[in-house]
């Protein structure tokens, strides 16, 4: 399993896409920390909420555009290579070994990008804005913190139907229905008829990530529960019906 480990992460280090979508992430941040800066410099002295305090809701509202980001290297690492499997399979790699390689060398990836961009982020925050308010920054952490369940289960729905052939178009949709802004529309929708239907809101992914923000907006950061209780749901359904699909699997 360690060669195979070895193998896959080589592959996907040589990545061009994978080099490219950190690029891209990394110039949308300095971008947000730039047009925060330039409007900081035109607001009163003491404005409320401060730049610092602007900055820091703002790239907690880029967790969008992580997910996104949790697409591209799922697809990074799978859809391109499945034709590699058979040859795996051949060489005496076992199924199990190959889900679980390619599920460790993704998670480990996205959660080293995490904790660099929000290093990033805190030292723009300090050098820029020089808040020095350490009750403000461990707002942004804990929120950063109760969104990460969030993030990891949409990577990890993500790599579940790429791994299993589902179309990358298809796979892209169905992430984006249910972290994205069509699943609240939708049960909004349905609950003007069946009112019975909204109880279910407070513990769908988009109702989730909203409120996270706005807890920080309004000052009311805690241990969201409900972020990590349905984190854990959707992660631990999709690798059980994934996994077991994916052995009995023909390539």
């Amino acid at each position: 399993m360690i060669n195979y480990l070895n193998a896959e992460n080589n592959r996907f280090l040589k990545s061009k896409t994978f080099h490219i979508t950190n690029l891209v992430l990394l110039l949308l941040i300095i971008a947000g920390t730039t047009a925060v800066y330039i409007s900081s410099g035109q607001a009163p002295e003491n404005a409320s909420p401060t730049p610092a305090d602007v900055y820091f809701r703002i790239t907690l509202g880029m967790v969008t555009m992580i997910i996104f980001v949790n697409i591209i290297y799922a697809s990074v690492l799978n859809s391109k290579d499945l034709n590699t499997i058979p040859l795996a399979l051949q060489n005496g790699v076992s199924r199990r070994e190959i889900y679980i390689t390619k599920l460790i060398i993704i998670l480990f990836y996205i959660l080293v990008t995490e904790a660099v961009f929000m290093g990033i982020i805190v030292a723009f925050s300090e050098l820029l804005f020089k808040s020095g308010d350490m009750k403000l920054l461990s707002r942004f952490i804990f929120s950063y913190l109760n969104l990460l369940p969030m993030i990891i289960s949409s990577l990890v729905l993500t790599y579940v139907l790429i791994v299993n052939k589902v179309k990358e178009i298809f796979a892209t949709g169905l992430v984006f229905l249910l972290f994205g802004g069509p699943l609240k529309f939708l049960i909004l929708m349905i609950g003007n008829i069946y009112p019975d239907v909204l109880k279910i809101m407070p513990y769908t992914p988009t109702y989730i990530i909203e409120k996270t923000i706005l807890m920080i907006a309004f000052d009311k950061v805690g241990f969201y529960k409900e972020s990590y209780l349905v984190g854990l749901v959707i992660t631990v359904l999709c690798l059980g019906i994934s996994y077991n699909i994916f052995v009995k699997r023909d390539f």
